[in-house]
């Protein structure tokens, strides 16, 4: 949305008076981002058990095996 301006004069073969116009620039729309889509809280506490289950699995499984 800023105006610049430009002004041309002829200097050979004729020296002219100057001309002069107006343009404006705009910014070209940036194209929208989808969001992520958000994770359910109730599923970050189920993988975070499943997780605290598959540790404690491997634990037992080494202490098993060792004893």
């Amino acid at each position: 949305g800023t105006a610049y301006f430009w002004q041309v004069r002829a200097l050979e073969p004729v020296p002219s008076e100057p001309a002069t116009s107006v343009f404006t620039v705009m910014q070209e729309p940036k194209p929208a981002v989808p969001a992520a889509p958000s994770i359910p809280l109730w599923m970050i506490w189920v993988i975070i058990g499943i997780l605290t289950l598959l540790n404690i699995a491997i634990i037992v499984l080494c202490l098993v095996k060792r004893g």
